[in-house]
């Protein structure tokens, strides 16, 4: 991964789920939540980025792309 960039997932240590993650890159982020293996939710961008547009953060190993409805600003 470059600098600038990053994935992590936060969990219990006695629980599989819930997982929080969070992805970043440059002034963007994506923040998940994974309540069990059937869900997961997207927290609501905060309009950083421009209506019907999208920002790239990394998952795991590669970049994936969301639109501007779950982009926030990484501050």
């Amino acid at each position: 991964m470059e600098d600038g960039q990053g994935y992590v997932e936060v969990q219990s240590l006695d629980r599989e789920f819930p997982v929080l993650t969070l992805a970043f890159r440059a002034d963007h982020a994506v923040v998940h939540l994974m309540s069990d293996t059937e869900r997961m939710s997207l927290l609501l961008g905060d309009g950083t980025v421009r209506s019907g547009a999208e920002a790239q953060v990394p998952i795991v190993d590669n970049l994936a792309a969301f639109t501007s409805d779950f982009v926030l600003n990484i501050d």
